[in-house]
Parts: structure tokens; sequence; C-alpha cells
């Protein structure tokens, strides 16, 4: 019997009582049966819900049989209020797309276990999805150059494109670039440490707006990802 923790990315019905569930561990996904999870005196019947932080013992190997599960953490702030549950579910699309990847899952996962506590007792939970987002790519290696810019290695940066992966000079400046201050604001989450530091920097309407579509430029331009939670963020938030 082995047994890990993680944290549930998706479900679907196996048959008609039970469940198959995927799990974002320290390792990557793994797969587990669940029996009997859709019956509704399954003890297992609401540990399946996405999101659930679980400890889960099981038995073979490929798809694996639970036979036994521990809920560690539910997040009931973030299910109960739409869009913060919306913006975690985005996070969770993109955690399923690179779950099978060549990346840091170990670091991944553990900065997962921090961000979601802290999504789940903050008002100002917009800038900890931004956050996960821009550690992400570092851990994918694409990330952003914000120090200098990208073409000569000018100091005097004016603002950033998405196509050429960083900070441009006024010499290398492109009209499609997004604003410095933009830039500099989205430098601020990319280099926040959760660890030490409180609380992130509240957001202004216009600057959540820029941020939203440069860090979705961002993705698609780069991994050609676009999460069906995040459409839905449109409509609920208006951009």
């Amino acid at each position: 019997m082995t047994e890990t923790t993680g944290f549930v990315l998706k479900r679907m019905d196996y048959k008609e009582t039970s469940k198959i569930i995927f799990v974002y561990t320290p390792t990557g996904r793994e797969s587990y049966l669940v029996h009997g999870a859709n019956k509704f005196t399954s003890p297992f019947l609401a540990q399946a819900e996405i999101l659930n932080l679980l400890n889960v013992k099981s038995e073979g190997k490929g798809l694996k049989t639970a036979k036994n599960i521990e809920t560690k953490a539910r997040y009931p702030h973030i299910k109960d209020n739409l869009e913060k549950y919306t913006y975690a579910l985005h996070l969770f699309e993109i955690l399923q797309n690179v779950a099978d990847a060549e990346i840091d899952h170990a670091k991944l996962f553990g900065f997962m276990e921090k961000l979601l506590p802290k999504m789940e007792e903050s008002d100002n939970y917009i800038p900890y999805a931004y956050m996960f987002e821009s550690k992400l790519l570092y851990l994918l290696g694409i990330q952003p150059e914000f120090r200098e810019c990208v073409v000569c290695k000018s100091k005097e940066v004016a603002g950033l494109s998405v196509p050429d992966g960083g900070m441009l000079c006024q010499e290398h400046y492109r009209e499609s670039c997004y604003p410095l201050t933009l830039a500099r604001e989205w430098m601020r989450l990319y280099y926040f440490d959760i660890n030490k530091e409180a609380e992130p920097p509240l957001l202004s309407y216009d600057t959540a707006v820029g941020l939203r579509r440069l860090l979705d430029d961002y993705y698609r331009y780069h991994l050609n990802m676009r999460t069906k939670s995040r459409q839905v963020l449109e409509g609920l938030l208006g951009y």
C-alpha cells in the first residue's frame, strides 16, 4: 500500500457508483479509482470534490484503487465565493495542463499548499492567482525578463513585449508592448515572497484588468493555453 498527499484536479464517474479522481501530488498527477464514491452513504462522496487536499492510501499500479482517504483541507470560503472559486478552478486547469510536464512538481506543490490558504483567508485574492501564474512560468523555463532589454541588454527599458518574452528598450520598443508601469506591477508579483511578506499589494481595477490581459497573452503565445474557467471569469468580472 502506498500513501500520498494531493489536490483533486478532476473527477469523473466510473460505472454507476464509483469515481476516478485525478490528483496533483509532489511527483505530478496520480489517478485513483474510488469505489462507491457516488453513493450518498459513502464517506468518499464529499472527499472527491475538486480543490480538496487529500491524503490517499492506495493499492495497485497505473490506475490505483483508493483504500483510505483523509481530507486535509476543503477551502470552504473559496468554494462559497463564486468569483474566488472560478479563479481557483482556473489555476487548477493550468495545473492539469502541466501535471505531466518535466518540472519541479515538489516545488509547485509546496507553493500551492501555501497559496490556497492565503486565497481562502483573504478578500485580496486576485494577486495570489497572478502570483501562481507568474511563478509557474519560471518552473516551465519561459519566465519573462524584467531587468533588461532582451535584445541589447540595456537596463533602460521602456515596455514589455510578449513575443520577445520580456522588456525592450526605447530603441527596440514595439507598438504592441505593454507599458512599463504595468510590467513593473507584474514584476512585483513575480518576485513576491509568500513566505516573508504578509499581504500582496492591492491592485486597482485598471491594473488588475491590465495584468489579466498580459498574463492571458503570455500564456496564449508561449503555451497556447486558455482555460474554460478564464472564459467564465470574463463574464463574471467584465474583462
